[in-house]
């Protein structure tokens, strides 16, 4: 039974997901809308909180009003007042009782709810780390798309729904930014920016003194003395005693004169001042990685690359159905050339809405910051010129993925089977991927070490969505673009007949200007090597038990089966099913293990009671699942992978009149109706709210159980407060997270049952009249 159990701990360590307080939310649109809904709830909790202490407030005047009246009256004939026995009692009453009731209404805090929500919404807040990563990002959206200060301050942007102006402290917190970066080139643009807006009355907390004190010291580190004193002698008249502008002052005067004097000496003193000035409008501060091809990569992401006559002519569009493919011969796709060499081509429509939100739904919980092969030790991490996240999707976890996969397959003439996992990727504030190979170069010591793969022959790339500006796919060595297309696919080869990499296919994915970006990636016939019968030059490429002849054209291979190669067997077993069977193991060895020692229930129920925090109960709950698997597709998500209600014909759904919701049931509900004790009693709280939340007609499940985490979680974090022993914090994240995942992975139907009762269809309530 013990080492039944470690297996599962081992099983469920392995397999569940853990949640992290802060995943860099700069780097993904997709997360950053959640922060949107979470500051909904806060300014909601603070309106609630400002409620109660008008309600407050207004009992205090009214009982100070009625007080002023009645001291008036008091006052004027004191004795005569008092002479009423009614009112010497009721003097007597207010001194001893009522004036202590109103100082503990003046004393109670009536911003114990918001404080506590504000408490644990913070724990979930972006960080440091976020608002720079974003504050580069509009650097680096100024760079790329050669905007200047003033047009992203006044929010001019191409494309944009929703106009913002930035204030005197956004630009100047941009400046700083760059300044910490030894960027003294964008310190200047957006001080001066600060500046101007200042100049022009706007009001603001950031004086003049602070902004000018940055300005003039980053135009000096540019080499231009004359102009950095002129603004140095500007903050002194605002600040005469300003110590480090008197002390740069003097310093500036010195320089300027040796320099003055050096040209007077010098013939060559005025082309060293224009060498100077030159130098002076070059960008300061770039990064050790910054790629020479830079300019080029700006320049085609700003759609200046331009495509010849001679080439436009080789550019062609047709109806596509990969030599008479049976699934495309009475309904073939559009295909079009997006360039000649590499040959890039465009499927249109070859992905439905439908579809695109069943990967989006399945990618949202998981996705992670994106990652890149270290061309030096060959390690995946994270790197800043990649700012997006992504997440991996296998094609068991859902139909919609396996039609797209197959769809991959039918058109390409690739095996799926040997190819990567579906990559969905998330683009951030200037979401890009600058100049990279999607295939590991000879020099490397193994791109793909980490995943276990070998190369990459092909990639085919997913539009999921269409971009307001930016966001294109640019190929830096020859000149192309390729621009985002929602429901369209491109398709290229990285490597030749030969399997060497084909370095033409270098590119970028440019930063997103205005938007959201999706895109699902695939690289096919990963761990390809050349033939056994052929050498390095044969056109013959070995990849996934088929050989291919002439990989630079689409489907245009020859394919003669081989035995495939011996490979290590993945496992294709869904993760709730391996839980589902990891948890059921439990009860049958203990079967066995009573069968050969049987042992007293006294001693029996006292292992039980002394399971950490729950957990022996939880697994326990689970023994009754066996009977649900007859609806495990809904379980899972429902027929199309995502768990929402609609009506008919997709309609939404209505409130049900009179409809009141179930007194909500703890934790036992979204366990199949299962009784499960978790040790921790305030997590009941949570599933309580998880109860209404599923009970509220036309609720989004995703946002329910995402707010159910993060309640989860506040609990676990006040847990650290109150006890800090990290063992019992441990079991309570252990809790957390299994109690999450499960809700996540197998609540579909319990939510569609509660949106059945709590919503009714058009047609319904036709039927009913």
């Amino acid at each position: 039974m013990e080492l039944v159990t470690v297996w599962c701990v081992l099983v469920l360590g392995a397999f569940v997901s853990l949640s992290e307080a802060h995943v860099d939310f700069y780097t993904s649109i997709g997360q950053m809308t959640d922060l949107l809904y979470t500051e909904k709830d806060l300014v909601t909790s603070l309106k609630d909180y400002i409620k109660a202490e008008e309600s407050k407030l207004e009992q205090i005047k009214q009982w100070a009003e009625k007080m002023d009246s009645l001291t008036d009256t008091a006052t004027k004939d004191p004795e005569g007042f008092l002479g009423h026995p009614v009112n010497a009692f009721k003097l007597m009453k207010r001194l001893n009782t009522e004036w202590g009731e109103l100082e503990s209404l003046v004393l109670k805090d009536m911003s114990d709810g918001f404080i506590s929500n504000l408490t644990i919404q913070r724990q979930h807040f972006p960080n440091d780390e976020d608002q720079t990563g974003a504050a580069k990002a509009l650097i680096r959206l100024q760079d790329t798309y050669d905007l200047d200060a003033n047009t992203i301050s006044t929010g001019n942007l191409p494309g944009v729904k929703h106009k913002t102006t930035m204030t005197v402290e956004d630009c100047f917190e941009l400046g700083k930014v760059a300044y910490t970066d030894a960027d003294y080139y964008h310190t200047e643009l957006w001080m001066a920016q600060a500046l101007n807006q200042l100049d022009q009355g706007e009001q603001s907390a950031t004086d003049k003194v602070n902004i000018l004190d940055y300005l003039s010291y980053s135009i000096y580190q540019q080499g231009e003395l004359d102009k950095a004193l002129e603004l140095t002698r500007r903050l002194l008249k605002l600040d005469p005693e300003h110590q480090r502008a008197n002390g740069n002052l003097k310093y500036f005067e010195y320089m300027l004169a040796k320099q003055m004097k050096a040209e007077q000496q010098s013939e060559e003193g005025s082309e060293k001042k224009e060498m100077k000035v030159k130098e002076s409008k070059r960008k300061k501060g770039t990064p050790e990685d910054y790629l020479p091809e830079r300019l080029k990569y700006e320049k085609l992401c700003r759609g200046a690359g331009t495509v010849s006559p001679r080439r436009q002519k080789k550019l062609f569009c047709r109806y596509y159905d990969n030599n008479r493919h049976p699934r495309y011969i009475l309904g073939p796709v559009k295909q079009e050339d997006e360039w000649d060499r590499p040959r890039v081509v465009r499927f249109h429509n070859i992905i439905s809405d439908k579809e695109i939100e069943v990967v989006k739904e399945l990618a949202k919980p998981r996705l992670k910051r994106a990652t890149i092969s270290n061309p030096i030790t060959g390690v995946l991490e994270t790197a800043h010129y990649r700012i997006s996240k992504s997440a991996w999707i296998a094609a068991y976890e859902s139909p919609v993925v396996d039609r797209i996969n197959q769809r991959i397959e039918d058109l390409t003439g690739l095996d799926v089977k040997t190819a990567e996992e579906l990559q969905v990727a998330n683009y951030g504030v200037g979401g890009q991927y600058e100049p990279h190979f999607d295939f590991g170069r000879k020099d490397e010591p193994d791109a793909f070490k980490e995943l276990g793969t070998g190369n990459r022959i092909a990639t085919w790339l997913i539009y999921m969505s269409d971009v307001a500006a930016g966001g294109a796919t640019v190929f830096t060595e020859v000149g192309a673009s390729v621009w985002p297309m929602k429901g369209s696919a491109v398709f290229w080869y990285n490597l030749f007949p030969s399997g060497e990499g084909d370095y033409l296919t270098r590119h970028a994915a440019c930063p997103v200007l205005v938007g959201n970006k999706w895109a699902g990636k695939s690289e096919h016939c990963r761990w390809c090597k050349a033939a056994d019968a052929g050498s390095v030059s044969s056109p013959w490429i070995e990849c996934g038990g088929r050989r291919m002849l002439g990989i630079n054209k689409v489907s245009t291979y020859s394919t003669e089966r081989i035995p495939p190669p011996r490979i290590a067997m993945k496992l294709l077993v869904p993760v709730p099913v391996l839980l589902l069977l990891c948890l059921s193991l439990g009860p049958v060895s203990s079967q066995e293990a009573d069968q050969a020692t049987p042992a007293p229930a006294q001693t029996l129920n006292n292992t039980e009671k002394e399971s950490d925090w729950g957990i022996g109960s939880v697994r326990g709950g689970f023994e009754a699942v066996s009977g649900y698997f007859d609806s495990f597709l809904e379980l899972l998500g429902g027929r199309n992978g995502v768990c929402q209600y609609r009506c008919r014909f997709g309609k939404a759904p209505l409130p049900r009149p009179d409809y009141k919701s179930p007194e909500p049931n703890g934790c036992s509900s979204y366990f199949l109706g299962l009784q499960l004790d978790l040790g921790i009693p305030a997590m009941t709280k949570c599933c309580n709210q998880l109860d209404l939340c599923y009970d509220t007609c036309g609720a989004n499940k995703y946002r329910c159980d995402t707010k159910f985490r993060w309640c989860l979680y506040g609990i676990c974090s006040d847990l650290k407060k109150s006890l800090g022993f990290v063992s019992k914090v441990e079991a309570c994240e252990s809790v957390a997270d299994t109690l999450f995942n499960t809700v996540w992975t197998l609540g579909c139907k319990p939510f569609m049952n509660s949106q059945r009762a709590a919503c009714i269809c058009d047609e319904e309530e036709r039927e009913e009249l």
